[in-house]
């Protein structure tokens, strides 16, 4: 599917951008969780987690599909 798009550098260059947004986030909660684990409870955590999804939701509320653009 990718090599029929022509561009091999161009999807590769969207997947490292995509690794990048996965990782960097997952390597910066790791640290703060190690940090706060202690002194914060469980409660935090949940909070924490309930701002991450709706900053994500609205994030997706601004995503628009582009029907012109080819894969």
């Amino acid at each position: 599917m990718y090599k029929e798009s022509g561009d091999e550098a161009k999807v590769g260059a969207q997947f490292g951008l995509l690794n990048l947004f996965i990782v960097v986030p997952q390597i910066i909660v790791t640290l703060v969780v190690a940090e706060m684990s202690v002194p914060i409870g469980l409660e935090a955590f949940m909070v924490m987690n309930g701002v991450a999804f709706g900053n994500a939701a609205i994030v997706a509320i601004f995503i628009r599909e582009n029907p012109n653009y080819k894969y």
